[in-house]
């Protein structure tokens, strides 16, 4: 499988890391092949690899540091990008994603904490690497948020649903 990935061009030295590092060690750890021109990454290899490996160009491409990167070569570990421009009107863009930061940071900061998903914000998406249902927790209350809910109200929902999720893996785990 080939998939092809543009990034921005002044992601690409993350990309490639000190003496080449990074590239390296993506392509030894997932076994495949990448080759960047410009800001175009291709990267060659079997298909689920090839996909992790688009997840972690995809990463540094948004801006994610290196260290939260790398745990994406965990299988459990996911990267999912949530388009908050798409979901709101661009009036609005601005205010809604100083709700998603907070004062200070600090509603990301929560957000992390709760989900224990790593989280990013750029000037209209957010992503996001952890689990699947760390992931789609983090999601929920992103719309939520979207929808106008109060950061207490999405607080308890995120709360509430990683309670059920941690008690739903408990129970397959017996």
């Amino acid at each position: 499988m080939e998939q092809i990935i543009i990034i921005p061009e002044n992601r690409i030295g993350r990309l490639i890391g000190k003496r080449g590092i990074v590239k390296r060690d993506i392509e030894k750890k997932l076994s495949v092949k990448m080759r960047i021109i410009d800001s175009s990454v291709t990267i060659k290899g079997d298909s689920l690899n090839v996909l992790r490996a688009e997840d972690i160009v995809k990463a540094i491409g948004i801006g994610f540091p290196i260290e939260d990167v790398y745990t994406l070569f965990d299988e459990q570990n996911q990267f999912m990008r949530f388009d908050i421009e798409d979901a709101v009107p661009p009036a609005h863009l601005k205010r809604l994603m100083g709700r998603i930061i907070g004062e200070k940071g600090k509603t990301k900061i929560r957000l992390q904490e709760l989900t224990g998903v790593k989280i990013h914000i750029t000037e209209d998406d957010v992503a996001g690497i952890g689990e699947p249902l760390q992931l789609q927790a983090l999601k929920e209350g992103l719309e939520k948020l979207i929808q106008g809910g109060t950061h207490a109200s999405v607080y308890k929902h995120i709360e509430m649903r990683m309670a059920t999720l941690e008690n739903s893996v408990s129970r397959e785990n017996l």
